[in-house]
């Protein structure tokens, strides 16, 4: 939403409205709690980028890979999303370029980039604090929490899918064949700064994803909620692997606020957003459609968007 904003300004456009459901300190302190950076430098202005490389690799049946087949990457789309997509580990490099962004004094890699954004917003009025609980796509009024309603001409969705269905009531008019697959993460501590390296598991025995070492933060992602006293002798052993890269020994896996929707269904999801279309209306983020959106995508997205409505 807010590099939306952001591209927005960009445009001279006035009357920009964010809704952030939480205080601007929260939003920022829960802004690393996913693995964070991009593949490619992005043209946002004022950010600046700093390249360092990150190593990646396959941890599968005991051993480690450094490239990947057709029988990982089946494997590991089925473990992430339940069914067959194109993931990261198609594209496996050992070692790669990667670019995070730098902001004054900001720890945080989205943590960086978001505080530079809300600092250099001009025109944009963000209402912190505030929860839509019903957009009325037809009417084209959103309500909050307090019950205050709030006219707009375009509307770009950036919350999570399941969340705009039920605000919109939109699963009572389509039937939207959908996969909802829960993830669930921790975020450790890291031994060493200024390493990155993530380590991708399609391993089917073992319920973590993929653990990412970037910098001062060390993230385990998982199928399913996870903790010392349920691990199985194969999780045991994988976090043991790389015990090198964390400090605590107390893993704690927990829900994720936000599930990926994954398509499966492509006639039935383009009738669902042409209707969007048609009422002024685009979703837009990581979670927001079904296709998972890396922030370079997301910055991309919004020029398009502002192209389809013609401004």
């Amino acid at each position: 939403g807010a590099l939306m904003a952001y591209r927005l300004e960009q445009h001279f456009l006035k009357n920009i409205v964010i809704f952030e459901e939480c205080s601007r300190n929260i939003r920022i302190s829960k802004a690393d709690k996913v693995p964070f950076y991009i593949n490619r430098i992005v043209d946002i202005p004022k950010v600046q980028w700093k390249k360092v490389q990150i190593s990646m690799k396959i941890w599968n049946r005991g051993e480690y890979f450094y490239k990947s087949n057709e029988d990982i990457n089946r494997n590991y789309a089925k473990k992430i999303t339940g069914g067959i997509c194109p993931t990261t580990i198609e594209r496996l490099q050992p070692r790669k370029d990667i670019f995070v962004p730098v902001y004054k004094n900001c720890s945080g890699r989205q943590t960086a980039l978001l505080s530079m954004i809300y600092d250099n917003l001009n025109s944009t009025n963000i209402m912190f604090g505030t929860q839509i609980v019903n957009i009325d796509i037809e009417s084209r009024i959103i309500v909050d929490a307090a019950g205050d309603k709030y006219k707009y001409k375009y509307l770009i969705s950036t919350i999570p899918m399941r969340q705009f269905l039920s605000c919109t009531k939109m699963d009572e008019v389509f039937c939207l064949p959908c996969l909802v697959k829960s993830f669930y993460i921790d975020v450790k501590r890291s031994k060493s700064d200024g390493e990155y390296q993530v380590i991708y598991c399609p391993d089917q025995a073992i319920r973590i994803n993929r653990v990412a070492c970037l910098n001062k933060d060390v993230y385990i992602e998982a199928t399913e909620n996870l903790s010392n006293s349920t691990l199985n002798n194969d999780e045991k052993n994988f976090l043991e692997s790389i015990s090198y890269m964390f400090e605590g020994e107390t893993i704690n896996v927990r829900k994720c606020s936000y599930s990926r929707f994954i398509e499966n269904d492509k006639d039935e999801t383009m009738k669902f957003m042409k209707y969007l279309k048609e009422k002024n209306v685009y979703l837009l983020g990581r979670y927001a459609t079904w296709r998972f959106m890396l922030t370079e995508d997301v910055w991309e997205t919004t020029e398009k968007i502002i192209r389809d409505i013609g401004l």
